[in-house]
């Protein structure tokens, strides 16, 4: 129904009346007209708001979107999010490039916004379906569209119409379900040793164990600096201006996952461990393209980087993580759990992540850490022919007397080589890590480090 208002001027002394008559629809910005007669203006009002429901376009409504194209509309939307910087989304520069393809694909840049319609998005949204482009992709091309035709009306009082309320867009289908498997996840570290130089392979090896065991996303993991991470603490910071939700939080960091850190950051030159510097310096391109190589490598079919962060909700879960523990760990908007982690709630979590990792004593310097990590590579020989063999066998108790008591003599004489046991134990299987209990001091070793049986908690070495 339209709004019809009085008003009272004075001309000339005298006092007229006029009748500003204003018509408001979902999805369509205001217009409004002024009368000398009410009837005049209430016949008006009915018949804009008639056009406006049947999707006729007014005729003073027309005449402002016909002097517009629809590129201009978008570089008006580029040219206010560039000159208001608080006003950009995390995503602007990837909707800069899904609206540059748009225009390009579709090829209706030149069209007048009162020319452009629902019909144009519909026959675009088709051709790409036939093409074998799936509707999630479909939609997400679309997205940065509507928000621009949303700002436009919402900030600029452009009066265009809500074109993308009727769109038939298939529905998406089921929701991924991919699960990690232990000799995948152990298939993938053991493809990053492949890695050009010991530097790369580190990076790879720190960053996939960083996705898995804090389950954060792509994005927050490459925008890390190193002032994020405190070592003395074990804590890590999630920046507002990282996180998809633009929410900062502090997330506890376990033993196991520090230690990989640490070393990681030893083999980084001077220049590059400013506190300002990166600490994964890749490219989202260069990322994926690394990935695939990875995966492949690792001879595992279908499985993307943000599964790890899937595996790590999964793994919060089976160390007894709370609900909410586990929501602000993954950084869910909404939880309201933000505030709420700070001290003591800190400590808790962290505890819970250190299960089976109390035996890991961090080292304090850098030199340290390579006196150990250099005590796991100076094996014997003959050990490093014995822990093949073992895995090639898949059972312990296929091996000689004589070797199991190498085996035992060395984690004797050297603690640090139960993560060189670790490596190959986690290749064997869960049901065969019970026949460990054959050796004493690997026994020993099994119930400081290993998960509870229906735990997925990475036993990876720090030993490449």
């Amino acid at each position: 129904m339209p709004t019809i208002r009085e008003r009272v001027r004075r001309r000339n002394g005298k006092r007229e009346i006029r009748w500003q008559v204003q018509v408001r629809l979902a999805g369509h910005g205001a217009i409004s007209k002024t009368f000398d007669k009410f009837a005049d203006a209430e016949a008006w009002g009915r018949e804009q708001e008639r056009k406006l429901k049947l999707g006729d376009t007014p005729t003073e409504r027309r005449k402002e979107l016909q002097a517009m194209t629809l590129k201009d509309l978008i570089e008006t939307y580029y040219r206010d999010r560039e000159e208001n910087l608080h006003k950009q989304k995390l995503s602007y520069e990837n909707e800069k490039v899904m609206l540059d393809a748009f225009l390009e694909q579709s090829r209706s840049g030149g069209k007048s916004l009162a020319d452009f319609g629902q019909k144009d998005l519909q026959e675009y949204i088709d051709r790409r379906m036939k093409g074998g482009v799936k509707a999630s992709t479909v939609r997400r091309e679309l997205n940065p569209l509507r928000h621009v035709y949303k700002v436009a009306r919402r900030e600029r009082g452009i009066p265009v119409p809500d074109i993308f309320q009727a769109l038939y867009i298939p529905p998406d289908p089921p929701a991924r379900e991919r699960r990690l498997t232990r000799d995948e996840r152990h298939a993938l570290f053991e493809a990053t040793t492949k890695c050009r130089g010991k530097r790369q392979y580190r990076l790879w090896f720190s960053l996939i164990l960083a996705a898995y065991c804090t389950a954060l996303r792509r994005g927050e993991l490459l925008k890390l600096l190193w002032a994020d991470i405190d070592f003395d603490k074990r804590t890590l910071l999630v920046r507002a201006e990282s996180s998809k939700t633009r929410r900062a939080r502090l997330l506890p960091l376990e033993r196991m996952l520090c230690w990989h850190l640490m070393l990681y950051r030893s083999l980084v030159p001077e220049e590059d461990k400013t506190p300002s510097s990166r600490v994964f310096p890749i490219s989202g391109t260069a990322h994926e393209q690394a990935w695939k190589r990875i995966v492949k490598r690792a001879g595992i079919e279908d499985l993307h980087f943000h599964d790890l962060r899937h595996a790590g909700a999964t793994r919060y879960d089976e160390l007894g993580l709370t609900r909410s523990e586990n929501e602000y760990m993954l950084g869910h908007s909404g939880s309201g759990t933000n505030s709420k982690y700070v001290h003591a709630e800190m400590e808790r979590i962290r505890a819970k992540l250190d299960v089976g990792q109390e035996d890991i004593d961090l080292p304090t310097n850098d030199e340290q850490l390579r006196r150990e990590y250099d005590s796991l590579e100076c094996i014997p020989d003959e050990l490093d022919e014995i822990m093949c063999a073992w895995r090639e066998k898949r059972d312990i108790n296929k091996l000689s007397q004589t070797e199991k008591e190498t085996i035992a003599t060395t984690y004797a004489q050297n603690p640090k080589f139960r993560y060189f046991v670790l490596r190959y134990c986690t290749n064997i299987g869960e049901d065969k890590l019970q026949d460990l209990a054959a050796v004493s001091t690997i026994d020993r070793l099994m119930s400081a480090l290993r998960p509870p049986s229906n735990s997925t908690s990475p036993q990876v070495a720090p030993r490449g």
